[in-house]
C-alpha cells in the first residue's frame, strides 16, 4: 500500500503546484493579452482525476491515505484553481466532465457508505468536501449535476443523524 500511496500522491502534488504556479504566472502574462487558459489538457485532467480517484478507494479506513498532502493539495488546491478554466473552455468536453465526476461520485460513495462503529477523521473528511465546494464558489453550474446534488444530500442526512444521536 505504501508503494501504491506514495507515487500517486508525489504525482497529484507535482500537479498540485505546478498548476498553481502557472496559473499565477499566466496571469501576470495575461495583462500582456495572451488568452490561452488551458495549462493542461483534457486528457491531463482525465489522468489526474484517476490517480485522486484511486487514492480516494481507500479511505476512510486508512488514515494514511487520507493525511497524503497530494491528495489535499489536488482538492483545495488543483481543483478549484482550474475550475474557472474548465468551464470557460467549456464544461461539455466529456474529458472534463468525466474528471469532475469521477471525483464529486467517488466522494459520495465514501459519505454514503460510512461506518459509524469505526473512528472516523472527520477533519480528513471535511477537506474531501471542500475541494467540491471551492469549485462551487467559482462555478456555481457545478451544482446543476447530478452527482453532486446526491452528494449535498447524502451530507445532509449525515448531518441531520448525526445531530438526532
Amino acid at each position: 500500500r505504501m508503494e501504491f500511496r506514495e507515487s500517486r500522491d508525489s504525482l497529484l502534488s507535482l500537479a498540485s503546484e505546478f498548476i498553481c504556479t502557472a496559473l499565477k504566472k499566466h496571469r501576470d502574462v495575461s495583462r500582456i493579452d495572451v488568452n490561452d487558459p488551458i495549462l493542461l489538457g483534457s486528457a491531463c485532467h482525465s489522468c489526474l482525476s484517476s490517480v485522486a480517484n484511486s487514492l480516494l478507494k481507500l479511505p476512510p479506513f486508512d488514515p494514511s491515505t487520507m493525511a497524503c498532502e497530494g491528495l489535499k493539495r489536488y482538492m483545495l488546491e488543483f481543483l478549484p484553481s482550474t475550475a474557472e478554466v474548465i468551464f470557460v473552455v467549456g464544461f461539455t468536453d466529456p474529458a472534463y466532465q468525466g474528471a469532475m465526476y469521477r471525483i464529486i461520485i467517488r466522494i459520495y460513495k465514501i459519505f454514503h457508505k460510512l461506518d459509524f462503529s469505526n473512528p472516523l477523521d472527520w477533519n480528513s473528511l471535511a477537506l474531501l468536501l471542500k475541494g467540491p465546494y471551492l469549485v462551487l464558489q467559482r462555478q456555481r453550474a457545478l451544482a446543476r449535476i447530478e452527482p453532486f446534488r446526491e452528494l449535498v444530500q447524502t451530507v445532509l442526512r449525515i448531518v441531520n443523524r448525526h445531530k438526532s444521536n
